[in-house]
């Protein structure tokens, strides 16, 4: 489960980076949100 967390992680990493869009704020407040959690409890 680490794994796909880390994997899809990394893929949103890449979305955000590859995304030419100049406003992704909210895309990784969510992220970041869903992602707090699950750092957490490792």
């Amino acid at each position: 489960m680490c794994a796909a967390v880390a994997k899809s992680y990394l893929e949103e990493a890449t979305r955000l980076l590859t995304t030419p869009s100049p406003l992704p704020p909210p895309i990784t407040i969510q992220f970041q949100d869903k992602a707090s959690p699950q750092l957490s409890l490792l």
